[in-house]
């Protein structure tokens, strides 16, 4: 007990020298007193870690990270006692670690977030190209920390959590207000999201995240408790209407009542029925009426009307040829030498960016159509990336 007492007054000091704006709300919160409780002691840790399995991945960068912190190593040092040791050991080394804090969560002290808020915009900057002064950036994170009201802060890893805010509010703002594949925002983007993945269509959400850690997304993000995930994504602006999707038309003239989910899978479809529409346009106002024949692989417009004839039997209405393209035949058309040259980089400005785009959305896709469950992780590059392409279209999804 002596030891544990130690280690409690070291804490407490470490946390005021290097930390000090935190360390009201780290004593309000009693955050060092929970791991000396009963349900955090060795046994009763070891048997919650038994109970489930996640990622070693996403649990490896936590311990990486934690193993960074100079309170983490400061503190450490100060530990007598094995048990103890043993006890913060398991916390950053077990691969169920995610799980054992996925249902907790703490609400920062609000005497404490303007501090906090001002050194959170020094230590997460906005990317070069955005417009906004360093005040206003602090203000802003400061008033969207302050709206949300579900706890949202890893008990384990509050400093994590607080960079993870800053770092969905800061793309946020790339989605939102920079210009559409602007340079800057995009490459802080990519920081941000990691690179793209592929993965199998029946993957659940711990794959996901599994798979997005081994891609270098940011991993501060995933330290946002779970509970809170969609509030913290409505008060950081990924706010969406709904009103936006074009409805293709019939050939034949009839009104088969198409309607689309106005949620993820709508956002989804907005994207795909936007960037068909766009190709079709612009493509039959380069190369005229008779495009597809000219500049579409006949084995790729075979496929499509096979699809259309395989509908059609099956009592569906007859569709113009392009909406029987897969998703990623859109990326083929947009990004072709010649196509992208004359046709497409004045709206999507970027080659690589867009394919980029593309090739995250694609996964999602997927999992979309056999409707499996998101993770936060999968949902923030739904909404990113269609956001991004959406507002090169001309189209904003984001609410006011």
């Amino acid at each position: 007990m002596k030891e544990l007492i130690e280690y409690k007054r070291s804490a407490e000091r470490l946390v005021k020298e290097e930390f000090g704006f935190l360390e009201k709300f780290r004593r309000e919160q009693s955050l060092i007193d929970s791991l000396s409780g009963q349900s955090a002691c060795p046994e009763n840790l070891d048997g919650l870690i038994g109970q489930n399995s996640c990622s070693k991945a996403l649990a490896d960068v936590f311990e990486a990270l934690n193993r960074q912190s100079r309170i983490y190593e400061q503190t450490l040092a100060h530990l007598a006692s094995p048990d103890m040791e043993k006890q913060i050991k398991a916390l950053t080394k077990s691969a169920d670690y995610s799980h054992l804090v996925s249902g907790m969560g703490l609400l920062p002290n609000t005497h404490c977030i303007s501090d906090i808020a001002e050194s959170l915009a020094e230590q997460v900057q906005l990317f070069k190209s955005a417009s906004m002064a360093e005040g206003t950036w602090r203000n802003l994170l400061q008033k969207q920390m302050s709206a949300v009201q579900t706890p949202w802060l890893n008990p384990y890893m509050p400093s994590l959590s607080f960079e993870g805010f800053a770092v969905v509010s800061r793309l946020g703002q790339a989605v939102r207000y920079a210009e559409p594949f602007d340079q800057f925002a995009r490459h802080q983007m990519d920081e941000d999201l990691g690179g793209p993945i592929n993965i199998d269509h029946d993957a659940g959400p711990e794959e996901w995240d599994a798979a997005l850690i081994e891609a270098n997304i940011n991993p501060s993000i995933m330290a946002i408790s779970r509970g809170a995930v969609n509030e913290v994504l409505i008060h950081t602006g990924f706010s969406l209407r709904t009103n936006f999707t074009p409805l293709p038309p019939t050939t034949d003239g009839t009104d088969p009542g198409h309607k689309y989910h106005p949620q993820l899978y709508m956002l989804l479809t907005t994207v795909e029925q936007n960037l068909r529409e766009t190709i079709d346009t612009r493509m039959q106002d380069h190369y005229g009426p008779t495009w597809m024949k000219t500049r579409i692989d006949k084995k790729i417009i075979c496929e499509w009307e096979n699809r259309r004839s395989k509908a059609v039997s099956n009592g569906e209405s007859p569709l113009p040829l392009i909406q029987y393209s897969d998703f990623m035949d859109l990326n083929k058309i947009i990004v072709q030498g010649q196509h992208w040259d004359m046709v497409f980089k004045t709206v999507f400005r970027n080659k690589d960016d867009f394919k980029t785009s593309m090739e995250r959305l694609s996964p999602i896709r997927n999992s979309l159509a056999h409707c499996r469950p998101m993770g936060f992780a999968q949902r923030l590059h739904l909404i990113s990336e269609a956001g991004h392409i959406l507002r090169a279209l001309g189209i904003n999804i984001f609410s006011n």
